[in-house]
């Protein structure tokens, strides 16, 4: 939107304010906004209706403040959208579905219109914010080309920091690796908190004591795979098989 776009359409607009208000509808003038609203939906409905089997369809329903209305009417995606343009004005434009159309209020559509015209000063006076807002930027830009970056010790900081917190990560995870898995903490059987694990007390290994005792103490004498099923007698310490 350009300023002097906003300019020319308020060289152009007529008031349409209080009793000063005309409308064209097609080659009717209203000096009531309801008359003039009612014959406007009546018109936009008719130009939904005939829109069957087309995609677009534009018209040309009146004019208001000094300029002409242009309707355009198309279907997308299913849904029938119109919209009502007050040609030339920046900004003037209105938005309806098929079904605002059918329940606009007659008087409330043509407020609607009027406000586009009367909100011409502001639109213009925001266009000229925003230029201004623009160069300054611009100029901030410029003066900033080659300058140090105004965070530069703070970044540097941060990142110092970040890689000590890493640092002290990794040691934290190289001693839980090195730590007898008999000594890391476990959870609690009853309450789910950590405690330490310690090695449990059961005395001298079984297999240290048969070594210091021998063998012949400890382990029973080997069954050979013949002897299966033979019953020794101590008389004549022979086999007795079937006994």
């Amino acid at each position: 939107m350009r300023a002097s776009d906003i300019d020319l359409a308020i060289s152009r607009r007529r008031d349409t304010r209080g009793d000063a208000f005309r409308m064209t509808v097609e080659d009717t003038e209203y000096r009531k906004r309801a008359d003039a609203g009612q014959h406007l939906k009546e018109q936009l409905a008719r130009e939904v209706t005939e829109l069957a089997g087309l995609r677009t369809r534009a018209a040309h329903p009146g004019s208001l403040g000094g300029f002409g209305l242009v309707a355009v009417t198309e279907q997308s995606l299913g849904s029938t959208k119109v919209t009502v343009s007050l040609d030339g004005v920046p900004g003037g434009t209105l938005q309806l579905s098929a079904a605002d159309v059918g329940a606009a209020d007659p008087t409330g559509l043509i407020t609607r219109l009027e406000n586009r015209l009367h909100r011409l000063e502001p639109s213009k006076q925001e266009t000229l914010d925003s230029i201004e807002q623009a160069r300054s930027e611009t100029t901030h830009a410029r003066a900033s080309v080659g300058q140090p970056f105004p965070q530069a010790a703070q970044l540097t900081e941060a990142r110092d920091r970040a890689r000590r917190i890493d640092e002290q990560l990794d040691q934290i995870v190289h001693r839980h690796d090195d730590t007898d898995p008999d000594q890391r903490p476990v959870p609690d059987a009853t309450d789910g908190r950590a405690v330490a694990r310690h090695p449990t007390a059961t005395g001298p290994d079984w297999r240290d004591q048969v070594i210091r005792s021998g063998m012949d103490g400890w382990m029973p004498e080997p069954v050979r795979s013949f002897d299966a099923g033979i019953q020794r007698t101590a008389e004549h310490d022979s086999p007795e098989i079937g006994q």
